[in-house]
């Protein structure tokens, strides 16, 4: 089954957070990849799933343009250097996560085998109509993908934990994504999923309550504070940009990212007590 978005950049996003948000962030990754190459940028979506009881629409200054799907993507992915996961892939399969960071465009859901790489920051919304590239984009503001980071983060910690029983929220941040980074050209996305929350609450009415809150400037209020902001953002190989691209999507980074990040990190204050002693030495 198809659902509905765009192409916006991909890549790791800068360090915005103080380190204490680095530790959990490690932990939640290290349940997402296995023995992920350090260096890998070329990414092999095998195969997709979703959640399709999760009907929403999209629209435009109040009108409704679009249906979709508010859920996460699951793939089945490998790493690789060529251009099918047969030729090309580095070790075994592993799971991804993906949050759509995009509107307008679409994949199919089951077999794929789609080359995606993550050449590329998120940096603009996706308003990719052409296919002359970055036609009518945006850019986005730091506090607009920082934002994104935390609730692709604490998305999938809820999806990890139990994607089953957590369904609903994850539909309020896929739907909040898509409205942090879209809200200011008039779009919004509302819920339309079926069935009671309680007795006097709606399905629908908790996932859009969910929505605005996540969405919000005061989003941390509903967001822990220990989930982090870094992400990888992947994009369809040399379709990133134009109205032929499928839709690219935000992750926890790999292990091995985090781990050469800390090292960096680790041997950035081994320098500088180092030098601390010498200056106290002279």
């Amino acid at each position: 089954m198809a659902f509905d978005t765009g192409a916006a950049h991909s890549r790791q996003s800068p360090i915005r957070t103080a380190m204490k948000a680095v530790l959990p962030a490690v932990a939640l990754a290290a349940t997402l990849a296995f023995a992920a190459p350090a260096a890998a940028t070329t990414y092999f979506l095998d195969y997709a799933s979703m959640n399709t009881n999760t009907d929403g629409v999209m629209k435009k200054n109040g009108q409704v343009v679009q249906n979709v799907e508010m859920a996460p993507v699951k793939f089945t992915a490998f790493y690789g250097t060529g251009n099918t996961p047969q030729t090309g892939a580095i070790g075994g399969s592993f799971t991804l996560i993906g949050w759509c960071v995009d509107i307008y465009h679409s994949i199919q859901m089951g077999n794929i085998d789609l080359k995606y790489d993550n050449k590329y920051d998120l940096e603009t919304n996706s308003k990719y109509t052409s296919n002359t590239p970055w036609y009518g984009e945006s850019d986005l503001t730091d506090a607009q993908i920082d934002q994104v980071g935390r609730l692709v983060h604490y998305g999938t910690s809820l999806y990890t934990a139990n994607a089953t029983a957590n369904a609903l929220k994850l539909s309020a941040i896929q739907g909040a994504i898509w409205t942090v980074i879209n809200k200011p050209q008039g779009y919004s996305f509302e819920s339309t999923v079926s069935g009671m929350y309680s007795q006097n609450v709606s399905n629908k009415s908790y996932v859009n309550d969910l929505i605005s809150k996540y969405s919000g400037n005061d989003y941390d209020d509903y967001v822990p504070m220990n989930i982090g902001v870094d992400v990888m953002f992947l994009t369809e190989t040399n379709k990133y940009g134009t109205k032929s691209a499928h839709q690219s999507f935000a992750f926890v980074p790999e292990p091995a990212t985090w781990a050469l990040m800390i090292i960096g990190f680790g041997g950035a204050g081994f320098m500088l007590r180092r030098q601390r002693k010498y200056a106290l030495a002279a």
